[in-house]
């Protein structure tokens, strides 16, 4: 899996303020629900990047993001991989019927 095709990714309206959420979203997306699993590559930055039409500093930004959630490990000069252990989404509180 190289670039935007590892997700079917589709940039098109997404405005320029919006673009790293948007990414990180859509990855976040892939890795809870089960498309990216413990152990896959990500694309490098400046592929994904390019096939976008973003910049690389948007897509480096949202690789940090993801590392700061615990959801991908980002490693610079290597290949960013989906952390092998993904945090599952904490309970909703029980409140109890009163």
């Amino acid at each position: 899996m190289v670039g935007s095709d590892f997700l079917q990714l589709d940039p098109a309206g997404i405005a320029r303020g919006n673009r790293a959420d948007w990414l990180a979203a859509s990855i976040r997306a892939a890795i809870v629900g089960g498309t990216l699993t413990p152990g896959s590559r990500l694309p490098p930055t400046r592929v994904l990047a390019a096939e976008l039409g973003f910049s690389r500093g948007t897509v480096t930004e949202t690789y940090r993001r993801l590392a700061e959630e615990a959801l991908v490990v980002a490693r610079v000069g290597a290949d960013s991989t989906v952390e092998t252990a993904v945090p599952s989404p904490s309970p909703a509180p029980n409140r109890g019927v009163h």
